[in-house]
C-alpha cells in the first residue's frame, strides 16, 4: 500500500501506538501476541490487523495512516532530552504486578533506576496534602521503619504525606518511587521539580503511564492511584479526610487484595475520619512503621509475588497450571525445531528467535500455535517455557 506510514524502530512503533487513538492496554497486548512487536504491527495488512479482536474498520485505517507526526516528534525529543526511559507490556521490565489490573497501562514511562522495575517490594505510603504536624511524624517514623527492613517507598509526588514520605527516604538512603498524574518531564506540584530530580538521581524512580510533556488533568490522578496500589504489597494511609484521593488508593488496593493500614486519629479531627472510615472497613489498625513491617512478615508479604502470566487471566498464576507434561511436536512437524530450542525456564522471544535465526514476527505465530496445543507456557514479558 503506497502512502502508509512504517516506524523507523521498535521504540518509535511503541510510541506511535500510544499516540492512536482507541488503543489501550488490552488491544495491544492481543496485537503484540498476534503480530511479535509493535513494529511488526505496523507491518500488517489491513485486512490483518481487522482479524485482531478490537479493531474495526476506523481503527485499522487510523493504524495505516500512523500517529500525528508532530505529536511523535515532539514525544521523541522530550525522552531525548530528559532522558526518558519507555517500558512496553511485552517487555521483561514491564511490572508484573500491574497485570493483575483490569486496564494495565501499555507504555511506562520513567526516570531514575529502570533494573528496579523487575525486583521492587514496595509499600504505599499515602495521605492528605494538608498534613500537620502529626502526620508528618507518622509519615516520617513508617518510612524509617520500611527503609530499614528493605521496602521501597511508594507515593504520588503530590504535596502533604506524599512528599513527606518521598523526603524521608531519600534523607535516610532508602529507595523511593514517585507515581505521577502528568508526563515524567513535568513537574506537578511545580515546586517538586528538585524532589523528582532527586528520586531520579539517587537511585529511585519517576513512573507515569502518561507521555512526556501531558500535563495534569483531574481525571489522571485516579489512574495514577491505582498503580500506587497495585505495585504496592500494602498501602498505608497516614492521614486524610473522608473526601481524600488517598481513600480511592486504598479502595484499589483492596480490589487486589493488598492489605491497607492506617493511624488512629482523634475522634471529630477532620484528618483522622479518612482512618477511621478504612479502620471500620477492616483496615489494619497500626501505631508504628515496626508493627506494619511485622504484620507484613507474618503474612508473608515480603516474598516476591509470583509472575502473572501475561496472556492470561490474573487469577491464575503458572504455579495453578497442570502439572502434566504434554508431548513434544510429532517428528517432522515445523514446530519441532522450535519447541526443541525452548527451555524448561522462561525465555524472552527476542532470545528464541535469535536462537533459531528467524524472525521475531515467524516466531512468535509458532509459539501462539505451540501454547495452543500445550507445548509452551507463555510468560510475563513475553517470555515462554516448556510446560
Amino acid at each position: 500500500m503506497t502512502g502508509r506510514w512504517h516506524p523507523f524502530d521498535e521504540e518509535e512503533a511503541r510510541l506511535a501506538l500510544a499516540l492512536i487513538e482507541g488503543i489501550g492496554g488490552k488491544l495491544a497486548q492481543r496485537m503484540l501476541q498476534r503480530f511479535g512487536s509493535a513494529c511488526a504491527i505496523f507491518s500488517a495488512s489491513e485486512e490483518e490487523l481487522r482479524d485482531v479482536e478490537g479493531i474495526g474498520g476506523k481503527l485499522a485505517q487510523r493504524m495505516l495512516a500512523g500517529p500525528p507526526t508532530s505529536a511523535l516528534q515532539q514525544m521523541l525529543r522530550r525522552i531525548q532530552q530528559s532522558s526518558i526511559w519507555q517500558v512496553a507490556i511485552c517487555d521483561p521490565d514491564y511490572p508484573a504486578a500491574l497485570l493483575q489490573l483490569t486496564s494495565p497501562p501499555f507504555l511506562l514511562y520513567g526516570r531514575g533506576d529502570r533494573p528496579q522495575l523487575r525486583s521492587m517490594r514496595g509499600v504505599g505510603v499515602v495521605g492528605t496534602r494538608e498534613a500537620n504536624a502529626q502526620g508528618a511524624r507518622l509519615t516520617q517514623e513508617c518510612v524509617e521503619a520500611l527503609c530499614r527492613h528493605g521496602y521501597t517507598v511508594i507515593s504520588g509526588g503530590a504535596r502533604g504525606i506524599d512528599a513527606c514520605a518521598h523526603r524521608e527516604a531519600l534523607r535516610l538512603g532508602g529507595k523511593t518511587w514517585a507515581l505521577l498524574g502528568c508526563g515524567v518531564d513535568v513537574a506537578y506540584p511545580p515546586e517538586h521539580d528538585t524532589l523528582f530530580s532527586q528520586i531520579a538521581a539517587q537511585g529511585g524512580v519517576v513512573l507515569s503511564e502518561f507521555p512526556p510533556g501531558e500535563r495534569p488533568e483531574k481525571g489522571y490522578f485516579p489512574r495514577r492511584n491505582r498503580l500506587i496500589a497495585a505495585l504496592s504489597e500494602a498501602v498505608v494511609v497516614v492521614q486524610c479526610s473522608v473526601k481524600s484521593g488517598a481513600l480511592n488508593t486504598a479502595e484499589v488496593a483492596k480490589e487486589l487484595q493488598r492489605p491497607v493500614a492506617t493511624y488512629p486519629g482523634r475522634p471529630l479531627e477532620p484528618l483522622a475520619g479518612g482512618p477511621h472510615q478504612l479502620l471500620r472497613e477492616g483496615a489494619w489498625l497500626i501505631e508504628s512503621g515496626e508493627e506494619l513491617c511485622q504484620r507484613l512478615a507474618a503474612q508473608g508479604a515480603s516474598e516476591v509475588p509470583i509472575q502473572l502470566a501475561l496472556w492470561e487471566s490474573p487469577t491464575e498464576t503458572p504455579s495453578a497450571r497442570t502439572s502434566t507434561r504434554p508431548t513434544p511436536p510429532p517428528l517432522g512437524s515445523p514446530l519441532r525445531s522450535l519447541w526443541e530450542q525452548i527451555p524448561q525456564e522462561p525465555r524472552h522471544i527476542d532470545e528464541i528467535a535469535q536462537s533459531v535465526g528467524e524472525s521475531i514476527q515467524s516466531v512468535s505465530a509458532k509459539l501462539v500455535e505451540l501454547e495452543l496445543l500445550g507445548h509452551v507456557v507463555a510468560y510475563a514479558g513475553m517470555r515462554y517455557g516448556k510446560t
